[in-house]
């Protein structure tokens, strides 16, 4: 009797195990969105194969086995969610006639890694959520692409991602690239480089860490959005040359190597940045008429903010310079003659002129802690010309007057603060 009742008591545990796993499937499987192609090399789910319709594989039972195949098969508004596992290298080369984008993210719950990617002749997909454990070459073809939420490194030397000819509506999303060691090939350890890079790239709130290269690299651009990222300790931020239409904002940088080199650019707009700790220079232009330079935070670092000196190409002229907070302006070309407006700065040292300039210590919260909002008692508070600046800060909140504070600033209210950050 007793063995019996103990065999029961088994078999009792053992149906609850299965149905507790059945139930925990059951509630990851409905986390799926409609029309959610599995993709399980693995067959933890069933037992895969690419000769599946695309009916078939809308089952976890009955998945695809390679994400090549979902690439090619996935009909119009479905997506492919990747069941969790290590996948080998994906080669999409083959031209699609994609007209709607394809969104590629991992099975609820789930970790992805693939050994990198090679696009030629694609459109219109999102890679979201994904680990990258190789490169990601982008090649002839290829628009509006996005790599969002993902992991991106290599074991070997290599860039993370490397556009190798000219893309349109290519984005980079809140990813981490990281640990990427360089071989002296010009390529390999570089976070993101294209130097024939095309039209509307955007580069949004990434993480660009441990790098042995630039992190950003970039020519022959237009349309170019650089927002949010950050990049301590870098070797060298980013680098940026023959370009039109270029705006880098509320990006941070700390203790860089080399400089943010800007060169041969016509319309760029420098906002909201904070780039500190630099060996060097934080910021090196060249031949950047016309550009705007409004709200910047460019301090502590080894020789001073912006070195400003042309050399061939385009002479510098046109330049607005306002709302900032610079260690220094320098250079042989940061004269009257370059700029349009050049007021409502706090400067530390170099050819300044504005008469609503400031020549004091700007008081930062915690500099040591790389708090660079300004403490209270700060000259840069309520001190910035309203007209043509960012109505929001580095932080994404809106510019607004201190009360307590009198102004110092002028233009439309409200009179926010120099530099990158609104009060606290």
């Amino acid at each position: 009797m007793a063995s019996r009742a103990l065999l029961a008591a088994w078999a009792l545990a053992l149906a609850g195990c299965q149905m507790t796993f059945i139930d925990e499937e059951g509630l990851r499987s409905s986390q799926l969105p409609p029309h959610a192609l599995i993709v399980d090399g693995s067959s933890l789910g069933g037992r895969c194969d690419d000769a599946y319709s695309a009916e078939q594989a809308l089952s976890p039972r009955t998945p695809w086995c390679s994400i090549t195949r979902a690439l090619e098969a996935a009909p119009r508004g479905w997506s492919v969610s990747i069941r969790g596992g290590a996948y080998p290298l994906l080669m999409a080369r083959t031209p699609s006639a994609r007209s709607a984008e394809l969104l590629l993210q991992p099975y609820p719950l789930e970790r992805v890694e693939i050994a990198g990617v090679v696009l030629k002749s694609q459109q219109y997909l999102r890679f979201q959520g994904l680990h990258f454990t190789g490169p990601i070459s982008i090649q002839a073809g290829v628009s509006h692409v996005t790599f969002s939420d993902c992991d991106i490194t290599s074991e070997t030397p290599a860039a993370g991602v490397h556009v190798e000819a000219p893309v349109e509506d290519f984005s980079l999303v809140r990813c981490i690239v990281h640990d990427l060691r360089e071989a002296g090939d010009g390529v390999s350890g570089r976070g993101f480089l294209a130097d024939e890079a095309g039209a509307r790239i955007r580069l949004l709130e990434n993480r660009f860490l441990r790098l042995e290269g630039v992190g950003v690299r970039i020519a022959n651009a237009q349309d170019l959005t650089v927002e949010g990222n950050q990049l301590p300790d870098s070797a060298q931020p980013f680098f940026i040359t023959d370009s039109r239409d270029v705006t880098l904002r509320a990006n941070r940088v700390h203790g860089s190597g080399g400089p943010v080199w800007l060169h041969g650019i016509e319309g760029l707009r420098l906002e909201n940045n904070v780039f500190t700790g630099f060996v060097h220079w934080a910021v090196d232009l060249a031949n950047v008429p016309g550009a705007r330079i409004l709200n910047n935070t460019l301090w502590g670092n080894g020789q001073g903010g912006i070195d400003l000196n042309d050399v061939s190409g385009p002479a510098t002229v046109g330049v607005v310079l306002q709302n900032n907070i610079l260690q220094t302006l320098d250079g042989l070309s940061a004269k009257a003659a370059a700029f349009a407006f050049e007021d409502y700065n706090l400067v530390g040292g170099g050819h300044f002129s504005g008469v609503h300039d400031v020549a004091r210590p700007p008081m930062f919260m915690d500099a040591a802690s790389l708090d660079f909002h300004l403490a209270p008692g700060s000259p840069g508070i309520d001190a910035a010309l309203a007209d043509g600046a960012p109505q929001v800060d580095a932080d994404g909140r809106p510019r607004w007057d201190e009360p307590e504070v009198p102004d110092t600033g002028a233009g439309a209210p409200p009179h926010g603060d120099l530099g990158a950050f609104e009060g606290r």
